[in-house]
């Protein structure tokens, strides 16, 4: 007869066996559930635009695709951008610019600002489409009405220049002032050159150093060279060689050729700077390099006369030769870039074909005498010169010089002294001082009037130092 005890032991046993093992299949089964949901979660996590834009930040642009794909053929606007950028730049796929036109066109009739800002430089630019400056500015339109302050500059700009739109300097105006107000730099310097040219607005050299001082702080290139250029003239502020100077270096070494420029010539001439005609010619070969015709020129005139390079005449020809075909290849571009017009419009005004630049292309806010010493810098300094007259009026002085033959070369130089600015009428180049009294005195056989005297370049240029 079986034990009992042990019977009820070996029952027992096999019970608790049997409910472990329930227990653990219930763990597996719970286990699993939370596996397949958390599976779950994440596929659905996945199809977010969030989790596409942090495929796209992490550089997994076809993981971006994949995921923003689906959503945007459900017309979620921010999806269709997306994906309009990746087919833009060839990321995560082949660039296809027809499928980036359709995808910003999606997300632009979704009201997406970006989408429409975005579109409008397409047709403004006719890349992957046709060039349509009405379609840019209805586009920007939609996307200024919506506070988005680069289609506010951008569409500033067609209204400045009548493209697609009634010209309207007002409206441009208040555009960029709008985006300037929220810290556009672009509009805050574009806005700064309309107040110095009283376009649209009153003129008040106050507010447009004040813009531009607002756009150079944020290190907007532009503004940083044309606020340079106000202190290195006076205009609007007194002079400040050093401030200049200090502007020029940061714009030059963000790689604007004009800065480059001035701020070589400042070298060469001392003003601000201790002479380094070395560190000078340098920066005006950087300018040149980069196809800044007037550094070109320059250069050229540098190798010739050998000041802070050795005299090359082989390099002075070559770079005259560059100079002379650079002024030929933007002479045709600007032929070229003209907009074709309709026989029925071919006699109206003609409107300027754009710049593709980020400061909209707008001129330089200077007036002449910015760069009329770059002459004078570039004289061998021991060589001679004719100085005519000297005023503080440089309209006089453009009237003085007017009445000379314009093959004798005459011309104008400004420069500070004892804090006024003077401007100076020169002629000639002369290698040594006799040769120059001869020439005085062959004009004056012709204007008897004048009292003109002779100068070494090298003193002309330490007068200009000590401003």
């Amino acid at each position: 007869m079986p034990n009992c005890n042990a019977l009820q032991m070996i029952i027992q046993s096999m019970v608790h066996s049997f409910l472990t093992q329930l227990r653990l299949l219930r763990s597996i089964f719970w286990s699993l559930s939370i596996i397949a949901g958390l599976a779950i979660s994440g596929m659905v996590c996945a199809a977010s635009y969030s989790d596409g834009w942090a495929a796209y930040q992490a550089s997994e642009y076809k993981s971006a695709l994949d995921i923003w794909t689906p959503l945007a053929n459900k017309n979620d606007g921010r999806a269709q951008i997306g994906i309009a950028v990746l087919y833009e730049k060839g990321l995560g796929t082949a660039r296809n610019g027809t499928k980036a036109i359709y995808w910003y066109k999606q997300a632009a009739n979704n009201g997406i600002a970006e989408a429409q800002h975005d579109l409008g430089i397409k047709y403004f630019t006719g890349q992957d489409v046709g060039r349509d400056y009405y379609k840019a500015a209805k586009l920007w339109q939609k996307a200024a009405d919506k506070g988005l302050s680069p289609a506010q500059t951008k569409l500033a700009y067609l209204y400045l220049r009548g493209l697609g739109v009634p010209q309207n300097k007002k409206e441009a105006a208040r555009l960029y002032l709008l985006a300037a107000n929220v810290g556009n730099a672009e509009a805050q310097y574009n806005l700064g050159l309309l107040y110095a040219r009283g376009e649209g607005i009153h003129t008040d050299m106050a507010e447009a150093t004040r813009w531009l001082t607002e756009s150079a702080a944020q290190g907007y290139a532009r503004a940083r060279h044309d606020l340079a250029m106000l202190y290195l003239t006076g205009q609007g502020v007194d002079p400040d060689y050093q401030m200049a100077a200090d502007l020029l270096e940061s714009a030059a070494k963000q790689g604007v050729a004009e800065s480059q420029y001035h701020l070589g010539i400042m070298y060469l001439q001392g003003q601000g700077l201790k002479v380094d005609e070395k560190k000078g010619a340098q920066l005006i070969a950087q300018a040149a390099q980069q196809g800044y015709a007037m550094a070109q020129y320059d250069l050229a005139g540098l190798y010739e006369n050998g000041r802070g390079v050795a005299k090359d005449p082989a390099k002075a020809a070559a770079w005259y030769r560059r100079h002379a075909e650079e002024q030929t290849r933007r002479a045709r571009v600007a032929v070229a870039s003209q907009p074709r017009q309709s026989p029925a419009s071919a006699n109206k005004q003609q409107k300027e074909q754009p710049a593709i630049r980020e400061d909209s292309g707008q001129a330089n806010i200077l007036a002449p005498a910015a760069s009329a010493d770059r002459w004078l810098v570039l004289r061998d300094s021991n060589h001679y010169t004719i100085q005519l007259l000297a005023n503080h009026s440089e309209k006089l002085m453009l009237k003085f010089i007017n009445q000379f033959d314009p093959e004798l070369g005459v011309r104008y130089i400004h420069y500070r002294l004892q804090g006024e600015t003077w401007f100076a009428a020169l002629m000639g180049d002369f290698p040594d001082r006799e040769t120059a009294i001869k020439a005085r005195d062959k004009l004056l056989e012709k204007y008897k009037d004048l009292k003109p005297w002779i100068r070494s370049f090298e003193d002309m240029r330490k007068l200009i130092s000590k401003g």
